[in-house]
């Protein structure tokens, strides 16, 4: 299934130079892995910046700016993608590839925590302070939970099932973005569950 719901292209920006939060860009990841068109735009726009920092380094720039640059540009991916290294081979018809491997485990095992009226959840602490993400699994009717206050932007990934908005309808692949927080919030549409992996809390 190819997705039609797609981040906005600042945010897609944002996570090729590194500047976003590690738990949005490790839902980004995950997107990315299920879909191509998004992964084209940020390979592009990574050889973009690539060839920016080349002019920086061309205009001989201070060498202080420049590695603060490269930073910028790495940082928060290297730390998402080491969170996401390979730690067994996962195949896997829910979980995204990055996320299958990192948790080292298929779908069958995961250990899901009731939370609310019939819904339940995963957390997931992400390496070296870096925040935490969540796999959610709702009940038809059931909402997605506000984000944690202290992300400017709000990202879910739907993995199974489908949810809706006055935005639109989601199935696997999607990505729901908001900015700001709109009323009322995605519910979970049809007669089976929803799961969706959320950035929950953004600490790096």
């Amino acid at each position: 299934m190819i997705p039609s719901h797609h981040p906005h292209s600042e945010t897609l920006i944002s996570y090729a130079s590194g500047t976003l939060p590690s738990a949005v860009a490790c839902v980004l990841a995950c997107h990315l892995s299920m879909c191509v068109e998004c992964a084209d735009q940020v390979r592009w726009l990574e050889m973009l910046g690539g060839v920016m920092l080349g002019d920086i380094e061309i205009a001989d720039a201070e060498p202080a700016h420049t590695e603060r640059a490269v930073a910028q540009l790495s940082l928060r991916r290297r730390a998402c993608e080491a969170g996401c290294e390979p730690m067994t081979k996962i195949d896997d018809a829910l979980l995204p590839m990055p996320l299958a491997r990192y948790l080292g485990i298929n779908t069958a095992e995961i250990s899901w925590k009731p939370i609310g009226s019939g819904g339940q959840e995963r957390s997931i602490t992400l390496p070296k302070g870096f925040g935490s993400i969540k796999l959610l699994r709702l009940s038809p009717g059931q909402r997605l939970p506000e984000h944690s206050q202290a992300l400017e932007t709000e990202v879910a990934l739907v993995l199974q099932g489908a949810c809706r908005d006055n935005a639109g309808y989601y199935v696997r692949g999607d990505i729901i973005e908001r900015t700001e927080p709109p009323l009322p919030r995605p519910m979970v549409s049809g007669e089976a569950k929803c799961v969706c992996l959320i950035a929950d809390q953004a600490t790096g």
